[in-house]
C-alpha cells in the first residue's frame, strides 16, 4: 500500500539486495579460482578459456566494488 510506504523499508531491502548481489559475485569469483587452478594443472592457462575466465573475474570484481560502494552509501 502506497500510503504505508516507508523509505526505511526501501533502504533495508536495498541493503539486503546489495549484500545478496555481493555474495553472488564472490561466489562467481571463487568458482573462477577453481577454473584457473584446473587450467594451470592442465597447463592450458593461455587458452581462449583462460581469457574468458579473466574477463569473468573482472566482471565479478566490478560487481563486488559497485555493491560495496552502494552498501556504504546506504549506511550514510
Amino acid at each position: 500500500m502506497i500510503k504505508d510506504f516507508d523509505i526505511e523499508d526501501l533502504l533495508v531491502d536495498n541493503e539486503i539486495h546489495n549484500e545478496q548481489v555481493r555474495l553472488l559475485a564472490i561466489s562467481i569469483a571463487e568458482k573462477i579460482d577453481d577454473i584457473e587452478s584446473a587450467l594451470r594443472m592442465m597447463k592450458q592457462e593461455n587458452t581462449m578459456l583462460g581469457v574468458c575466465v579473466n574477463d569473468v573475474r573482472i566482471l565479478a570484481d566490478i560487481i563486488i566494488k559497485l555493491t560495496h560502494d552502494e552498501i556504504k552509501k546506504s549506511q550514510c
